[in-house]
């Protein structure tokens, strides 16, 4: 009777397991009810998307078609994004942020480079999938407001587009976007912009490793070489090529450009090189490493020299930028001055 018993109760444990899997709720019903209730009620006649996102208003641009990864993997974005209720979240737009109070001069504001292709280490997309999804049909110079759906603003890209409702949740977004340009060789484009800049400032520069040029303003006071161990000391100004000043060890500059802190002695950056090799300079009061781009002119610089280099992400912070400072995948202007030699 016990042995009966006891797979009695086995038996309903499986039926009320097996039950309670098959009356599951999936993680974004609820979250779906709510998006379709919001576009029911503030655009139920807005276009859909392949993925399902809500185009809310739409202005067609005149240039080439964004269209899928493969044609176009990078992307040049000016956005401002909100909840559905309209509170703004980020934007790239100074006038935005100054309107929010969130405004600061050192922040960069303009278009970013999203990468639509390529993952990072751990599978993660610079760009959600839903903004990718709505992009793709859109032409340069156009702007679209889409509402995003929560499990399609995520940073993961599935093949299968049921995966993103069954795996994915989030927040629902909506994306107020301009697309700027799309790439398919971003390093070639960004070629042509430092070389652009170069010309119309200078009329000529000495480019002297690729994706690096330079231009002596001052000349030295001799031309040693450096060697390995020698202590240099420099002031610089770091700015993006459309002239946003991020860094400098120059007060009246950062006064100038209102990021001054009155935390920072402003004083000349010195640095050293194990090696004398660009690659291996580094800060000696912190031991830190520099991008090589300002690695770079600290070795080809010489004593009571000035000058500006200009160069490509490669050469400065790559696909990752610098905080809010400078954007991902940006080209940079750094001016010199060596002021002194370590005795």
């Amino acid at each position: 009777m016990k042995i009966r018993t006891t797979i009695g109760i086995l038996a309903l444990a499986v039926l009320a397991a097996s039950c309670a899997k098959s009356l599951s709720v999936p993680a974004n019903q609820a979250s779906k009810k709510l998006f379709d209730a919001w576009v029911e009620v503030n655009a139920p006649n807005a276009p859909e998307t392949e993925l399902g996102c809500r185009i809310l208003s739409d202005e067609p641009g005149t240039g080439k078609l964004v269209s899928d990864p493969d044609t176009h993997p990078f992307v040049f974005l000016e956005y401002t994004v909100s909840d559905l209720d309209g509170n703004i979240a980020s934007t790239t737009d100074e006038q935005v942020a100054r309107r929010l109070g969130t405004y600061t001069a050192k922040t960069y504001y303009g278009p970013v480079v999203l990468d639509r292709a390529h993952a990072d280490s751990y599978g993660r997309y610079s760009i959600c999938p839903g903004l990718d999804d709505a992009i793709s049909t859109m032409r340069i110079g156009g702007r679209r407001k889409v509402a995003i759906p929560g499990w399609l603003t995520g940073t993961v890209h599935y093949a299968d587009p049921d995966d993103y409702y069954l795996s994915e949740t989030g927040s629902h977004l909506v994306y107020d976007v301009r697309v700027v340009d799309a790439v398919y060789d971003l390093e070639a484009r960004q070629i042509r912009e430092i070389e652009d800049y170069v010309k119309t400032n200078w009329h000529a520069a000495d480019s002297l490793i690729f994706g690096y040029y330079y231009i002596r303003t001052q000349e030295p006071k001799n031309t040693d070489k450096w060697q390995p161990n020698d202590v240099i000391y420099v002031n610089y100004t770091g700015r993006l090529l459309n002239g946003h000043v991020f860094d400098t060890n120059v007060k009246d500059t950062a006064k100038r450009y209102g990021i001054y802190n009155a935390k920072s002695s402003y004083e000349p950056l010195y640095v050293t090189s194990i090696s004398g090799e660009y690659t291996e300079v580094t800060m000696t009061t912190s031991n830190t490493g520099v991008i090589p781009g300002f690695g770079y002119a600290m070795t080809t610089m010489h004593l009571g020299e000035k000058g500006t280099a200009v160069f490509y992400a490669g050469l400065g912070y790559g696909n990752s930028g610098s905080g809010t400072a400078v954007p991902a995948y940006a080209p940079l202007r750094f001016d010199f001055e060596i002021v002194r030699k370590k005795e």
